[in-house]
């Protein structure tokens, strides 16, 4: 065979190789939010979804702060609507977010979330977690009052806090913050 055959059929290949890779990124940048190319959520509300009735507060975020990040201080909360969309961010000081920021979706981690009675189930696109690479991170637990108490995560099938024999375990608590002003509604 012709070298020049064999050092092109190589080039070609090589080239198919890598923009097959880069192509197969599995996130995109929707609205400055990270979000899959292709949905794997096992929790997908259906169009007609209205949870406008459950006992979450959609005019409040769900906050838990503490000092036991690494970088100090910070507070955790989660956003809902009554469409089964639920939004995870973060703040580096122990505040409560204003409306401006609870309407900020970048950086975010968007997904879904479906309850059943006082249980709560979320699912949240994560892009980066570390060690396990994207996925989707699942967080289950019950409302009581103006609390969600979370009684475990996992991340791509490894639980990261569970207890077995004793499914009512508190793992973090969440608490009804009521913000006045908060307008964006979820596009995922």
């Amino acid at each position: 065979m012709n070298k020049t055959l064999l050092y092109s059929f190589l080039v070609l290949f090589l080239l198919l190789f890598v923009t097959g890779c880069a192509t197969r990124t599995p996130t995109y940048l929707y609205e400055e939010t990270w979000f899959p190319k292709k949905k794997g959520f096992s929790i997908q509300p259906e169009p007609w979804t209205d949870y406008s009735d459950s006992p979450l507060d959609f005019d409040a975020v769900y906050l838990r702060c503490t000092n036991e990040y690494v970088s100090g201080p910070m507070c955790a909360y989660w956003r809902f609507w009554p469409n089964g969309r639920v939004l995870s961010n973060t703040m580096p000081s122990p505040k409560i977010p204003t409306a401006k920021e609870a309407d900020d979706f970048s950086d975010a981690y968007v997904g879904y979330y479906k309850i059943t009675g006082r249980k709560i189930e979320m699912e949240f696109f994560v892009p980066e977690p570390g060690r396990y690479g994207w996925g989707y991170q699942i967080e289950k637990g019950r409302i009581e009052g103006n609390k969600l108490i979370i009684t475990r995560s996992s991340m791509k099938g490894q639980i990261w806090w569970d207890k077995f024999w004793n499914q009512d375990k508190v793992h973090d608590v969440y608490k009804e913050t009521p913000i006045e002003g908060m307008k964006a509604l979820p596009t995922w």
